[in-house]
């Protein structure tokens, strides 16, 4: 099969999608805030890499967030009542 990047037929791409997105492409794709992405961050959701000051994210962890296959990989301590 022959592949021409940048090519779009009936709003489709051929052409594959990056494999690392930046934060601004992940907000956008995903639809969230800086503190959104932050927290998804933070609770280990979402992993990242940074380079440079740059943060960087895998194309398939953020598919697998939009799938519902990934949750968040913060445990929750549970509130332990203090009955005495």
């Amino acid at each position: 099969m022959v592949s021409f990047p940048g090519i779009v037929i009936l709003g489709q791409s051929l052409e594959e999608p990056k494999k690392w997105l930046k934060t601004y492409q992940v907000k956008n794709l995903l639809k969230i805030s800086d503190n959104t992405l932050q927290t998804l961050r933070d609770n280990g959701t979402i992993p990242f890499t940074k380079i440079g000051g740059i943060l960087y994210y895998n194309y398939e962890d953020i598919n697998r967030v939009l799938s519902g296959e990934v949750k968040s990989k913060r445990i929750k301590a549970s509130k332990q009542s203090n009955a005495a």
